[in-house]
C-alpha cells in the first residue's frame, strides 16, 4: 500500500519548515498543516491547513483533524511526551496508518549511555515504546518509523552545537578531534521524512523501527580545517577531555528548584552528539534505501555560510 495524505504538526519550528517544503516536493503525497486556534504562524496559499485546538487535554478533538489522512509526521520538541501520546490516540482512532513522532536530534534515543545522559531522550523513547504497544491498532493497523539523524549541521555551524563559535573563531575539540560523527543538514531530514513515506508502506527496513539516516560523517579536526579556508580565518583551539566535561556537567544539570537546566542539556547534546553518534554501522541506516547522499563537508560548509 501507499500514503498519499499526510499530517504534520510543528511545521513553523525550528525543523518543521524544512519537513514541510520536502513534503511539498513530492509528486505522491498531499500535506495539510495542523495549526493551533491561535497560531499566528503563515504558509503559502498552496499549503492546506486544519485547525486544533490550543490547549490539548483530550485525543478527542484531534480525530477530526486526521480524518482521511494516512500519515502523521509530529515536528515539535521530543519532550512533549503527553502530547505525542494524545496524536497517537488520535491517529488509531482516525485510522491513521503510520506515525513519524518528534524522535530526530543529535543522539540515538535507543543508546543506553544518550538515555543516561540526557533526560529529553528519555522521553522520546516513552513515546516510541507507547508507539511498539499500539503497532497494528485502529482501522489503518498503525504502523511507525524513528528518524535519528544525528546533529543538526547548518543549525548547529551557525550556533554552537557542534563546538564551534565561529563569531568568536574558536572551537572546543573534544579529545583529539578524532572522533567520527554523522550529521545531517535540515533539508536532508525534510527529505528523508518524504522519502521514508513515499517508499512502500510495508516496507520491512522502515516498519516499525528505528532507523539512521546521515547527510555527512566527519570530525572537529577536518571540520576546523574546513573552515578555516572556507572563511580564511584560523581558528582557537581548546581541547577538552569529553569524560571530564560530562562529568562536570552532569552535576550542573539540575538547577536548585529541580528543574532541569536547559543550557546544561545543550551542552551535554553537543558533546554526546560528537563523540557517540557515528551511525555508520547501524544495521538500520537507510540511507541507500532512500536515497540520501552522503555529502562532501567543504561543500555543505560553503552553501551554509554562502561562499563559492
Amino acid at each position: 500500500m501507499t500514503i498519499t495524505t499526510v499530517a504534520l504538526v510543528g511545521a513553523s519550528g525550528a525543523l518543521g519548515p524544512y519537513i514541510l517544503e520536502a513534503l511539498q516536493s513530492s509528486t505522491t503525497l498531499q500535506v495539510t498543516v495542523l495549526v493551533r486556534e491561535s497560531s499566528k504562524a503563515t504558509f503559502p496559499t498552496s499549503v492546506r491547513t486544519r485547525s486544533i485546538p490550543d490547549h490539548i487535554d483530550t485525543h478527542e478533538p484531534l480525530v477530526s483533524a486526521l480524518q482521511d489522512q494516512d500519515a502523521l509526521v509530529l515536528a515539535y520538541s521530543g519532550s512533549l511526551t503527553t502530547q505525542s501520546k494524545l496524536f497517537i490516540d488520535a491517529a488509531i482512532k482516525a485510522g491513521v496508518r503510520r506515525i513519524i513522532p518528534a524522535d530526530y536530534g543529535s543522539c540515538d534515543s535507543s543508546d543506553a549511555r544518550s538515555l543516561e545522559l540526557v533526560p529529553l531522550y528519555k522521553e522520546k523513547e516513552k513515546v516510541r515504546e507507547y508507539l511498539i504497544a499500539h503497532e497494528g491498532q485502529g482501522s489503518g493497523h498503525l504502523s511507525w518509523t524513528s528518524l535519528v539523524n544525528g546533529h543538526f549541521f547548518d543549525q548547529g555551524l551557525q550556533g554552537q552545537l557542534l563546538g564551534f563559535d565561529l563569531s568568536n573563531k574558536k572551537v572546543k575539540i573534544f579529545d583529539d578531534g578524532q572522533k567520527i560523527w554523522s550529521a545531517t543538514t535540515r533539508d536532508s531530514v525534510g527529505m528523508a521524512v518524504r522519502r521514508i513515506l513515499e517508499v512502500d508502506e510495508d516496507e520491512s527496513q522502515l516498519r516499525n523501527k528505528l532507523v539512521y539516516v546521515q547527510g555527512m560523517r566527519t570530525n572537529q579536526i577536518q571540520l576546523a580545517r574546513v573552515l578555516e579556508e572556507v572563511t580564511g580565518s584560523p581558528l582557537s583551539k581548546e581541547h577538552v577531555s569529553s569524560d571530564k566535561f560530562i562529568e562536570e556537567h552532569k552535576r550542573k544539570l539540575y538547577k536548585p528548584d529541580g528543574t532541569l537546566d536547559m543550557d546544561v542539556v545543550e551542552e551535554l547534546v553537543c558533546v554526546e552528539g560528537i563523540v557517540n553518534a557515528d551511525w555508520q554501522d547501524r544495521p538500520t541506516l537507510v540511507n541507500e534505501l532512500l536515497g540520501i547522499e552522503v555529502e562532501n563537508v567543504e561543500t555543505v560548509v560553503r552553501r551554509i555560510l554562502g561562499r563559492k
